[in-house]
């Protein structure tokens, strides 16, 4: 875990690792660590390990895992307009009106836990600072300066702020949708405690990030799951395609290979075994019984197997 902690790190500067990890640990958003895992929970909790590493069974994925099945000219079971990554998943067409309920209520979950703590000032300017964590990177394309002069002119302010936001092209939903905590959204918060406590702000982020992570479990892959599994249906991809399982043995490099390969397949032995000779202790033993040592060891059988019950233990030879 922590060597993937590690690679990731290297390409994720802006996330807190060590945040993302806690949040990963907690169950039900729940503080205290519960004493057994139920199975619901323990499915979602591997869920949200394959979607932190982008190892969640996804087209792309499974193009990896079953070529023979899943061939490299498959998009999206979905849209099928474009490769399907885990980034597809909140990007897809398909998914437009399900990540828009998922914004909602992650938006509003993550106010009123930060309003009833009661340790932050000027809510409303810390709401407008977080806009943009509640939007992913394909709905903040729009948000550019030419928008926000032309929504600038209306006079309902809520309207206005909705659409006057110039996006900076930095700050985004995707890392939190991944399951990765921005340390900009930690900085943020810490600039409007009252007092800075950072235990207050791990606390609400990683029972928030708790709560993303299911209605995205709930409002997107389920989803995605179902249309996958009426897209296989509609190919001829059965559970028992599926199962078939890819030989994984490399051909032989040469016919010396292949022969031997053969042998072991028949004989059921998977490695020759040697032993290894003393030379200078075998010539003083073929000395001592007069023999001359220039004869090649194999040529004499009887010191030879005097030798290997000697030195080796071997009594049954026969």
């Amino acid at each position: 875990m922590k060597d993937l902690v590690s690679i990731q790190q290297n390409e994720k500067s802006h996330i807190d690792i060590d945040l993302s990890m806690i949040a990963l640990t907690k169950e039900d958003n729940n503080d205290s660590k519960p004493k057994f895992l139920s199975i619901k929970q323990d499915k979602q909790k591997a869920f949200r390990i394959k979607k932190l590493f982008n190892e969640l069974p996804v087209m792309e994925v499974l193009k990896i895992r079953k070529p023979q099945v899943y061939k490299s000219n498959f998009l999206c079971p979905r849209c099928n307009d474009k490769k399907e990554t885990i980034n597809h998943l909140y990007k897809c067409s398909k998914a437009d009106n399900d990540v828009l309920m998922l914004q909602r209520i992650a938006k509003d979950k993550l106010i009123k836990w930060i309003r009833k703590s009661e340790k932050f000032r000027n809510i409303d300017e810390l709401i407008e600072e977080l806009f943009p964590f509640f939007k992913t990177t394909k709905q903040l394309q729009r948000f550019t300066k030419a928008n926000s002069d032309y929504y600038s002119n209306f006079d309902n302010y809520k309207f206005r702020q909705e659409y006057t936001y110039i996006w900076n092209g930095t700050h985004s939903m995707d890392d939190i949708l991944k399951g990765w905590i921005p340390s900009n959204l930690i900085n943020i918060l810490r600039k409007y405690q009252i007092n800075d406590n950072k235990k207050i702000i791990r606390s609400i982020l990683t029972k928030w990030l708790g709560k993303v992570n299911i209605l995205f479990f709930n409002w997107i892959w389920k989803k995605r799951n179902d249309d996958t599994i009426a897209w296989e249906e509609k190919n001829g991809i059965t559970a028992l395609v599926k199962k078939t399982k890819t030989s994984s043995k490399k051909p032989s490099r040469s016919k010396s290979e292949e022969r031997n390969t053969r042998k072991r397949r028949i004989t059921g032995n998977k490695k020759a075994t040697f032993h290894v000779i003393d030379e200078e202790l075998y010539v003083r033993i073929r000395r001592l019984f007069g023999f001359n040592p220039n004869f090649h060891q194999f040529l004499d059988k009887g010191v030879t197997i005097f030798f290997r019950i000697l030195i080796c233990g071997e009594s049954n030879l026969y």
